[in-house]
């Protein structure tokens, strides 16, 4: 059993525990240098007790942590307990860990300060992360303020477009419905969301499985998501609108739904088509302006540059959406629209 100082007049088997436990554990004196170091730091780092102590124990940090370490250090003069984070090179190899390690001031009866009692606990993330987590931390931040703003805009539209309190909470359901399902497919905000997988999923709650009535066609393409959150309440309006006055009003009728990218200067364009066939219609320009049409005529155009273009034929409503295109890939995470 190694020698416990702080410890000498305690029962043996608090001793036992405190060698014992998961999180590193060691002693150190007055000034900082170890004294004694758990089993468990030996399993982890591969120093033994005798190699750790003094500063022996600093080769098990990173160096790049190393200098901070050294900073965080200094608060031992001050007598009272701190603690830091860094990462510990592991003797089984691979990439270094981060811990969390927080010095405790051991007393005696008259309050002196005789020793220092210091536990490292791993951590799943660093205070100082990579840039790579810093951007996704950053980016969920923004996508967090992004959707609630998003939120409140759709439910005081909502309010202002409703005919009754029954169709306000009906409508605002189904809008932040749409929402929820655009985040179902985000896997990773970095690579965006897949346009087919859109699309699918915002028709689904509309058709029956393998409704004839509806065909799809398209190229892979991939949309940032502040893109699909628009794109999909777009959809979501299209849909509601069909099943009320359109192609999903009638068992003769069907729905087209194309999208391509088209070559422009100096970006390209996502256009995406929706053609409903087999309604009778009055043809000419849309006669009511609800929230739908507010959001294909005005929000899309203001908030992704899109080219909007609605006819009502004698055989159906045509639907012609273009909008600059931004590439959502893992290559370029900082381009997604």
């Amino acid at each position: 059993m190694p020698s416990f100082p702080l410890l000498s007049a305690t029962d043996s088997r608090f001793r036992a525990l405190l060698a014992d436990l998961p999180q590193l554990v060691w002693t150190a004196d007055l000034t900082g240098s170890r004294t004694w170091s758990s089993e468990s730091w030996t399993a982890f780092t591969g120093l033994s007790d005798e190699a750790s102590r003094g500063s022996g124990w600093l080769t098990a940090v990173a160096r790049e942590d190393r200098e901070h370490v050294a900073q965080a250090w200094r608060q031992i003069e001050r007598g009272l307990g701190f603690e830091f984070e860094a990462h510990f090179v592991s003797a089984r190899g691979g990439p270094a860990r981060a811990f969390r390690t927080r010095l405790l001031p051991i007393r005696d009866a008259d309050d002196k300060l005789i020793e220092w009692l210091g536990i490292s606990s791993e951590v799943q993330e660093i205070a100082a992360p990579s840039a790579g987590r810093r951007h996704a931390i950053q980016e969920s931040r923004r996508r967090a303020r992004n959707i609630l703003a998003t939120i409140r805009s759709v439910a005081r539209r909502t309010a202002v477009t409703a005919e009754s309190v029954e169709t306000f909470a009906t409508d605002l359901d189904g809008r932040i419905n749409a929402l929820a399902r655009t985040q179902s497919l985000m896997r990773d905000p970095l690579v965006g969301v897949d346009v087919e997988e859109l699309i699918m999923e915002s028709l689904r709650t509309f058709m029956a499985p393998r409704d004839t009535r509806i065909r799809m066609s398209g190229t892979p393409v991939r949309i940032g998501i502040d893109t699909a959150d628009a794109l999909s309440l777009a959809l979501h309006e299209l849909a509601t609108n069909a099943l009320k006055f359109g192609a999903f009003s009638r068992s003769d009728a069907r729905l087209d739904v194309s999208w391509q990218l088209e070559p422009r200067t100096p970006l390209p364009h996502l256009v995406i088509s929706w053609i409903e066939s087999g309604v009778p219609l009055t043809p000419g320009p849309p006669r009511r302006h609800g929230f739908g049409m507010e959001l294909l005529e005005k929000s899309l155009k203001y908030e992704l540059e899109a080219e909007v273009a609605i006819d009502l034929t004698s055989t159906g409503l045509r639907l012609r959406l273009s909008l600059p295109h931004v590439q959502a890939a893992e290559d370029d995470p900082a381009a997604a629209r």
